[in-house]
């Protein structure tokens, strides 16, 4: 819970990934590459879009 804390709640995913997950990050989605870069690439497109979505922003 403490990973999904940080990286959610105090909205820190580059400093979670890095806490938590270890030193090989293999990512299960096809569609996200391996490795922590990859995690932090999708995961910070993904918060980014979730704000616009919660602030009524359009994409």
């Amino acid at each position: 819970m403490a990973f999904y804390d940080l990286m959610f709640n105090q909205n820190k995913p580059e400093e979670a990934i890095e806490k938590y997950a270890g030193e090989v990050y293999i990512q299960h989605n096809p569609h996200v590459k391996d490795g922590k870069q990859g995690f932090n690439l999708n995961i910070s497109a993904t918060l980014k879009n979730s704000k616009k979505y919660a602030t009524g922003q359009p994409r």
